[in-house]
């Protein structure tokens, strides 16, 4: 299990993967993420929190990019606890990646720093589409 607190992203460790593209094509790589997770805050009822994940591709975050706007889970305005764990997941992709090796990253954060996220029994699967 990976849990981290605050606004800050970080890297899931593990949570990343290379990915190659063969020699004069472009491709399209998709990214699939899914977790058992829990948002919750220990200290005070957060009202409007959320825990949110991230998929970067070499260092940009992968389309639809929303940053900290993407709710991957929810403090449920306080009321989850370290014990309500639930499965979600995310997609994301990168269109026109050139020839050569590609990183993937899974990053966690909060949205607020009061909130805590947890992370277990994680996949990722990611695929490249040849695009010419």
């Amino acid at each position: 299990m990976q849990s981290t607190g605050g606004t800050v992203w970080q890297s899931l460790p593990g949570g990343t993967t290379s990915i190659r593209v063969p020699t004069g094509t472009t491709a399209t790589v998709d990214a699939r993420f899914t977790a058992q997770s829990a948002c919750y805050s220990l200290e005070i009822v957060v009202q409007g929190s959320w825990c949110s994940v991230r998929i970067l591709v070499d260092s940009t975050e992968a389309q639809p990019a929303t940053g900290h706007d993407f709710v991957f889970d929810t403090t449920n305005n306080g009321i989850e606890t370290a014990t309500d764990w639930e499965a979600h997941a995310i997609e994301r992709f990168v269109t026109g990646v050139g020839p050569g090796a590609h990183t993937v990253t899974v990053q966690m954060a909060a949205n607020k720093n009061a909130v805590t996220f947890d992370l277990d029994d994680w996949s990722l699967v990611v695929e490249a589409f040849r695009a010419s």
